[in-house]
């Protein structure tokens, strides 16, 4: 079975290292072939993998506004070069893939140039509401609804998204993203409160809206107000050199965050951050899922979210808090209530590594992937 993989990049984001672990555990006798809109520090994996293309090497979007810039780079570049994109097509034409994978939304400009007639197409969708809404709108998102053979939705939110723009509900199958057990290992008791420390609560993501900084700002300014002083202490990883980046640290002097909240910029370090968290809070307006939820899971590291946000409340389920109405005082309230005492924080911590090694971890996904594509190459699926 040869399979073309269509990446929008090659960053250590969710759905690039989604890819990376359901490909390195391909079954013998597949062939692979990456073609990736932009480089990334995951290039390296790929490339041990089988070939791999990368259209746009030594260009970057701009950063003014991620989301458009994210989609009009991958189109500008998978599109708008004919030349360049007629040569790829054709080179791909001669490999004759059984199988295009289209690892994102963000990718089906890539498939629009250089998917053979022939091949049959899964579509992985990571993407929902406004990201999702982004894509369709590009001048291929009629590939979006008339090519795929079969759709993966990582969350059942994800799932409702595609059905309410008119994808069949059976050729959807919903399966969660995935986290790397070698480096997440479960811990070998669940966690306990810190004894001579301030409780640390974080947050993880892009300071842009969707990721809910200010939400999480707010909750951090409801949870320093009404805790004693020095009793906690707050970090974001993954600030960025922007505007809204400026915004956040502005926002954080004016609630009196001063002192007790740090700011990391994003990187290949932030996991080992993470490990240092109590409470990870979760405070995206909307997601198809959270990987850094899973990932905190794995280690002991209760999750807190909100209702209504898409994936994040699947990923928690009970082994959390899930709060309503994206309220930041009710979820400091949902926090402090998490961490009033050992016992209880401890029963949330070994419900979370149960429920991400039970459900999450690669070796329980990886094997649903590669089922749903031996049924599409076999015409079952």
């Amino acid at each position: 079975m040869r399979i073309l993989l269509l990446l929008h990049e090659m960053t250590l984001s969710g759905a690039p290292k989604v890819a990376c672990g359901v490909f390195s555990q391909m079954p013998a006798g597949c062939e692979l072939m990456t073609v990736a809109a932009r480089p990334g520090p995951l290039e390296p994996e790929f490339q041990r993998l089988g070939e791999t293309v990368v259209v746009a090497r030594n260009e970057r979007p701009t950063l003014a506004s991620p989301l458009n810039a994210q989609v009009a780079y991958v189109a500008d570049r998978a599109i708008a070069q004919p030349i360049r994109a007629a040569a790829l097509a054709r080179r791909i034409a001669r490999w004759k893939p059984d199988i295009v994978y289209v690892n994102s939304a963000a990718a089906l400009p890539l498939a629009a140039r250089c998917a053979p007639p022939t091949a049959r197409v899964i579509v992985h969708i990571h993407e929902i509401e406004t990201l999702l809404s982004e894509h369709a709108r590009l001048p291929v998102a009629n590939m979006l609804l008339s090519r795929p053979s079969r759709y993966i939705a990582v969350s059942h939110a994800a799932e409702a998204d595609l059905i309410s723009r008119g994808i069949a509900a059976d050729k959807i199958t919903v399966i969660p993203p995935l986290y790397d057990e070698t480096e997440y290992p479960a811990p070998a008791a669940p966690r306990t409160l810190p004894n001579g420390r301030p409780l640390h609560i974080g947050g993880i993501g892009t300071d842009f809206w969707r990721k809910g900084i200010v939400l999480w700002l707010l909750t951090a300014a409801e949870l320093s107000r009404n805790l004693p002083p020095g009793a906690v202490k707050f970090t974001w990883l993954g600030i960025t050199a922007t505007e809204a980046g400026s915004q956040a640290r502005v926002m954080a002097r004016k609630l009196g965050l001063n002192g007790v909240i740090e700011f990391v910029p994003g990187g290949s370090g932030l996991s080992g951050k993470m490990r240092e968290f109590d409470i990870l809070a979760v405070t995206s307006w909307e997601e198809s899922a959270s990987i850094v939820a899973m990932e905190a899971m794995a280690l002991g590291i209760p999750v807190a979210c909100f209702a209504g946000s898409g994936g994040p409340p699947e990923i928690v389920g009970d082994a959390g808090v899930i709060v309503d109405g994206f309220s930041p005082a009710a979820m400091a309230a949902a926090i402090a209530q998490m961490t009033a005492s050992d016992e209880t924080y401890r029963n949330h911590s070994a419900r979370s590594i149960d429920r991400a090694r039970s459900r999450f971890a690669s070796s329980v996904v990886v094997p649903q992937i590669w089922r749903v594509i031996d049924n599409v190459m076999n015409g079952s699926g």
